[in-house]
Formats: C-alpha cells, structure tokens, sequence
C-alpha cells in the first residue's frame, strides 16, 4: 500500500547533532547488529508514525538526550505491509481500528493456506527481540528479503496525487511491538530516504522520567530547529518558557494524552 504519513525518527544523542547525516540513518560501518529488517552492514531507515513512539521503540531512558527528527514524504512510496494478521494482533494485545481492517483483511477471498502462511509471517516479525539477542532477527530479515528479492515491479492500475509514480517497494510497514501494536514503524530502504523524505524539523531533548510499562513519559525540549543549509542543522536557542517545553505523554484510556509543564492536557488522540 501507499503511504504518505509524517514519518518521526530518534537517536540516544548527548550532543546536539550538527548535521542532517547524524539523525537519518547510519554509515554502513556502524551497523553492527542484526535489525527487524537489516542485516549487519547494511543500513535502514528505522522511524514511526508518531512522534512519541519514537521513544518506546529506542527504549530511551530518565537522563537520556535524545535527537527526534520529523521527516516528510515528497510523494507516496508503495510499502509492504507485515504483522497485521489478527492473530498477531491480538497476541500484541493490540486494539483493531477500522483505519487497519484493510492491513488485516487485504486480500478478499483469500484461500486459508495463504492465511496460515500470513498468519506465520505476522507473527515472525511481531516477535519481541531483547537486545543481545538480535541474532533472533534473522528470520524477520530473511522474510522481508523475500518479499523484496522475489517481487516485481508495481504497475498501478489508477493515476492521481495518491498513487506511487515509482514501481518499487521503499520499505516495511509493522505494528510497534514495543507499544503493544498502538503504532507503526516504517523501515525505508536507504536510497528511497536520499530521493523522496525531506527533513522538517529536529528536537533535542531530555528524558525526566521514563516508564514503559505504563506508556508514560516526561520530557523537555533543550534546543529545536527548522532551518536546514544544505547538510546542516541550524540551531534556534531562542526557547519557549519552561512551562511550554516540558511535556508528559501518557497513554489513557485508549488516547495518547499531551501534558504541559503545568499539567494542563493540550492534545489528546
């Protein structure tokens, strides 16, 4: 399927990052573990969509600096689609939105081989990996190979501003296993990153309290940018009050819930 979402982004970064190249996906030389999508050596562009996501799947901690960056499609991409079988879901423990019923049921008539084959792959790539053991990724790698190695190109059968102009595949749409499926992840092939996302903007900020087993978070933003020349990132260090760049997120009642400095809710979805 298509997908043309703001796509978020973060980093473990104690120092303000200095350059686009910092907060979009590594060297080939820094990868050196397996990943949900990648094989050692060779990089992906890891990201949600969402923002505070972002913070879950890096498992950032109290006292961490973290660099999150907001990135923006300059038009759709085609993305497969893996771990939306319901069976996977509902092991996540992950609510069905009417907005996922075409992930979950995407091919109409589908034969039960073909839904017991789905159904494995769901439940490969929804597996929770600790780090250490990341050699358990493999079979996740191995899949999502498969489904780019064997296919062909995308021939649409409709135009409009919707619709993918290019035939390839950029990358892996999933549910977050470490959110229990509340959000996705996106994993973009390098070379789709340099030719269609666009940065927007760039936060650095501190970690004050960290609780991920019951989705909360409290944070302040030290620094942000939107400017960009060529490369690099421009700081504006002129902040809003303490009050305004403090935020805790808490996941309530089936909301992401938006706290300022102050306690006041702001956004709620």
């Amino acid at each position: 399927m298509p997908v043309t979402n703001r796509l978020y982004r973060g980093r473990v970064c104690s120092e303000r990052p200095t350059t686009i190249d910092d907060v979009s996906y590594p060297p080939s030389e820094k990868i050196q573990k397996y990943g949900r999508a990648n094989r050692i050596g060779r990089p992906m562009f890891y990201c949600c969509v969402g923002l505070f996501p972002v913070l879950f799947e890096i498992h950032a901690k109290a006292g961490n600096y973290i660099a999150l960056s907001e990135w923006a499609l300059s038009e759709p991409v085609w993305m497969h689609n893996l771990g939306y079988h319901p069976g996977a879901l509902e092991k996540m423990g992950a609510a069905i939105p009417v907005e996922r019923l075409p992930l979950i049921n995407p091919i109409p008539y589908e034969t039960k081989r073909n839904s017991r084959l789905r159904r494995r792959m769901s439940l490969a790539f929804t597996k929770d990996v600790p780090e250490g053991l990341e050699y358990r990724s493999k079979e996740t790698i191995a899949i999502n190979e498969l489904l780019f190695d064997r296919a062909s190109a995308i021939r649409p059968n409709s135009v409009g501003p919707a619709v993918p102009k290019m035939g390839g595949v950029a990358g892996t749409v999933y549910p977050s296993v470490q959110i229990r499926g509340l959000a996705d992840n996106v994993a973009i092939r390098p070379e789709f990153v340099d030719r269609y996302l666009k940065i927007k903007s760039v936060q650095h900020i501190r970690i004050e309290a960290a609780d991920e087993e019951r989705l909360i978070y409290t944070l302040v933003t030290v620094a942000h940018s939107r400017t960009f020349s060529d490369r690099t990132i421009i700081w504006d260090d002129q902040l809003l009050p303490d009050s305004e760049r403090r935020t805790q997120v808490a996941f309530e009642n089936g909301r992401w819930i938006f706290r300022d400095g102050s306690g006041r809710i702001y956004d709620a979805h």
